[in-house]
Order: C-alpha cells, then structure tokens, then sequence
C-alpha cells in the first residue's frame, strides 16, 4: 500500500528563511541552518508548554518532524510556483520537493484547481489575468501575493509606454 506524507509546515520554512535571510546561521561546513533552527525553536516551545499548547500545534509536531528531518539530511523545499505546483501533491523537482497550493493557509482546494485548469490552457500574463482565469477572489490573491507566488507575474495586462 501505498502512503503519501503531507508536509503542512510551508509557513514555518517561509517564516524561518526570511527570518534569518539578511543574518543566516551557517554551521562550521557554510550550510545555511536556519530554517533547522527555526523548527527546532518552534518544536521545543510547543513542547515545552506541554498541555497548554493548542490542539493545532500538538497535531502539527509530526509533520514539523518530518520537515526537520528532511532538512537536516539536505532535502530543499522549492516555493510554490504559479507554474509547476500541483494543487495538493507535494511534487520532486531536480532533487528538491516543489510545495503545493494547498499549503498556503487559507488557500482552498477549489482555488489550487480552478489555477491548474487555467494555467493548462495557457500561461498567466498578469495577476488580473490569474484572477480573471481561475476565478479567484482578492483574498486569494492576497495570500498568493503575500507568499511571493505572484512575484513574477505583472499586475495588469496593460502596457506602458512612457
């Protein structure tokens, strides 16, 4: 039988990358280890707290597991790609794992594949194009915008000539 592990642990890694992006913690061979630390942190406040942890976070100690491990032993993360993500399914990509619309907090599943339908049809010129395409209200687009999803896209269709 077949088993696949959800990684729900995409806002830790953007937190703790971006966190420690301008200062980051190498260890003594230059490996960047931020992010490392950044789940460690977070793993042993949770259990630190113990019972007054929430049920949220108490669930999640697994999956933060997992992500250490794959971390620790040099397994990359790729951000989300307008482009190459998959609604749900967290994907290989040249050795690294690509993340999936679904782990976008707020980002739901008829969002994820309204945006693989459209962009199967053709490539995304502009966030109004995205929007428009996949049918998507601004609060998506917002959570896009703010996990730097959108970053290379324009914002309208418009040219500008001066």
């Amino acid at each position: 039988m077949k088993r696949l592990f959800l990684i729900d642990a995409y806002a830790l890694v953007f937190k703790y990358y971006y966190a420690f992006m301008g200062r980051p913690m190498r260890n003594r061979h230059g490996m960047n280890t931020s992010i490392l630390f950044g789940f460690t942190k977070f793993l042993r406040d949770i259990q630190k707290r113990g019972k007054e942890a929430s049920p949220k976070e108490i669930a999640s100690i697994p999956s933060l597991q997992l992500a250490n491990e794959c971390m620790a032993r040099g397994i990359r993360f790729l951000p989300i790609d307008i482009e190459k993500s998959h609604s749900y399914a967290f994907k290989p990509e040249n050795g690294a794992i690509r993340m999936p619309f679904s782990s976008l907090p707020g980002l739901g599943e008829n969002a994820a594949q309204n945006i693989i339908k459209a962009r199967e049809e053709e490539p995304f010129f502009s966030v109004e194009d995205l929007q428009i395409r996949a049918k998507l209200s601004k609060t998506v687009i917002e959570i896009l915008r703010r996990n730097h999803v959108l970053d290379e896209l324009t914002e309208t269709d418009q040219f500008t000539f001066f």
